[in-house]
């Protein structure tokens, strides 16, 4: 299947698009009643989008897919931690008893945390400079909306460190029955007139020289959405050699230098989906379960602007037998006497405001329920650089309970990908690596843990757990005992990296700390022979004198 999927890309595309189709469908007329531009019919956004009545479904597609994305990587938090194993400290610690080489090890120890904290810290860097989370908010809306988003981290060049997240439009994909995507398929429209010059040779090389007198004499106005001309960008696992073959197509030709192998943990493609079954290669979005509730809003909100309208006119009732008429009291100034009976004249009432409050009382009645589907509670979380944990504890706690695990879900499948993407931008980039300090005896005592779900905030709280147990200690043992049995460095290490504070060159290295003692206890000793310094030279003096005399 790879063999002939290399030179039929675009055939592969069309034959998975039946399969497709039934998913995006869906996913458009969900889009419709929330945010018309995100997923529309057409597949294009220069023409005109449906206007919806009412804006609760677009307000909470907003809310939640930002819940996800906060919940997911914070703005203040890296999205993964590393940690030593600490049986494996314990045996090598056990080796000798020796206290010189006990203290070597733990300062080594010490040095490694310190590196592997200072990774996660610029990983916080790269998401903020590479514009992620940007990228995965416009892909968790997808994901709430349509139930598929396709991330993709690009490895080339020109492009690399970006990530583009792919609407369900321009991908295919098929899994198998464990969910492991096999094979993915993405089309990128193309303009003729703005093609890179190696797909501009290939365009070149397919064309019949007719074809080149007539496109050269056409001044081409095409635009990707319009344009025949497409890129397809293919992926399959081959089971034999475990890794994914990658290449791209243009014309039917495979474009050069584009092929590549990838492991399962290197692979660039992420296709994610929001709740999928057993045997589906696409998933449902949470808009979805909520359409009836949707569409009623829509409905009542048209009939409620509709009534508005109608209740917001002001006419007269001016009475056949009266000699006044109605041009009489549109041209007289307001405020000025009608020659007219009292009963002559009348407001035109429709009565329809008893049905407008109906209408407002269902409409209220549709926005709890919607809100509850979305856990429309989670938007008073306020959106800071600086969260505090119990906000962060209260909205992954509400993300839990309003999607029914399905945010662990799409946690545990996102961030495994996402944290790897980042170690990958680190080593090429920086050149900095999670095992530039670690030797090869101690590869196993690195454990790489990600921050999912309910764990997001597991440094905080570990931080937490800590400071209160140290507090404890020092409680019990009182504070003079505890400062002799405590390792500063020790501390000050653990402390600084639960705040992830950078402390290069901010204590006193141990050759510092030796250097100093060295020049104190020196100057101890001049402050101690200075006297007799001073009355050896008194006593030269004086024998001077009398040697004189």
């Amino acid at each position: 299947m790879a063999e002939y999927a290399q030179s039929h890309a675009e055939e592969r595309y069309e034959a998975l698009a039946i399969r497709r189709q039934p998913y995006l469908d869906e996913a458009r007329e969900c889009s419709e009643l929330t945010i018309p531009r995100l997923i529309p019919k057409d597949g294009r956004v220069d023409g005109e989008l449906p206007a919806t009545a009412q804006d609760d479904g677009a307000r909470n597609v907003n809310g939640l897919a930002n819940s996800i994305v906060l919940a997911n990587v914070p703005p203040n938090q890296p999205v993964m931690r590393f940690e030593t194993a600490e049986v494996v400290e314990a045996v090598m610690n056990s080796q000798s008893e020796d206290p010189e080489t006990k203290e070597k090890m733990d300062r080594s120890s010490r040095e490694v945390r310190k590196h592997l904290d200072r990774v996660a810290r610029e990983t916080l860097k790269i998401t903020a400079v590479k514009g992620h989370r940007a990228v995965f908010y416009e892909g968790k809306k997808h994901l709430v909306c349509g139930g598929n988003i396709l991330y993709w981290a690009h490895d080339d060049k020109k492009n690399y460190g970006k990530i583009r997240a792919v609407p369900l439009s321009r991908y295919v994909c098929l899994r198998d029955s464990l969910g492991f995507p096999i094979e993915v398929v993405i089309r990128d429209g193309l303009s003729a007139a703005n093609l890179p010059p190696n797909l501009k040779e290939i365009l070149n090389d397919s064309r019949t020289p007719l074809e080149v007198l007539r496109d050269e004499a056409e001044v081409r106005m095409d635009s990707p959405d319009t344009s025949n001309l497409a890129l397809y960008t293919y992926a399959c696992w081959d089971p034999e050699k475990s890794k994914y073959k990658f290449h791209q197509c243009f014309r039917g030709s495979v474009v050069p230098d584009s092929e590549a192998l990838y492991s399962e943990d290197d692979f660039p493609l992420l296709p994610l989906t929001f709740s999928r079954g057993d045997g589906e290669d696409y998933g449902r979005g949470h808009v979805e379960e909520s359409r009836g509730v949707l569409m009623a809003l829509e409905a009542l909100s048209q009939a409620e602007t509709t009534t508005s309208i109608a209740l917001s006119e002001f006419r007269l009732l001016v009475g056949s037998g009266s000699s006044l008429r109605a041009r009489d009291i549109l041209s007289s100034p307001i405020g000025s006497p009608i020659d007219a009976e009292p009963g002559s004249i009348t407001a035109l009432s429709y009565g329809k405001a008893g049905d407008l409050a109906s209408i407002q009382a269902s409409i209220a009645m549709k926005q709890r329920q919607l809100g509850i589907k979305f856990g429309d509670s989670i938007a008073l979380q306020r959106n800071a650089e600086r969260v505090t944990a119990e906000e962060f504890r209260t909205l992954t706690m509400a993300l839990e309970r309003t999607l029914g695990g399905t945010s662990a879900g799409i946690s545990a499948t996102f961030l495994p990908w996402y944290a790897r993407v980042l170690l990958r931008i680190l080593k090429r980039e920086i050149g900095l690596a999670a095992s530039d300090v670690i030797d090869a005896e101690k590869d196993g005592a690195i454990q790489l843990r990600l921050i999912t779900g309910l764990d997001a905030l597991g440094r905080n709280f570990e931080a937490q757990q800590f400071f209160e147990a140290q507090r404890v200690v020092s409680e019990l043992t009182g504070a003079e005992t505890y400062g002799k049995k405590v390792v500063f460095d020790s501390l000050a290490d653990k402390v600084n990296g639960y705040y992830g504070i950078e402390t290069k060159g901010l204590y006193k290295t141990e050759e510092q700390l030796a250097a100093e003692a060295a020049r104190e206890q020196q100057a101890q000793q001049n402050l101690a022979v200075a006297p007799s310094i001073v009355d050896a030279y008194k006593e030269a003096a004086l024998r001077g004198n009398e040697g004189q005399k």
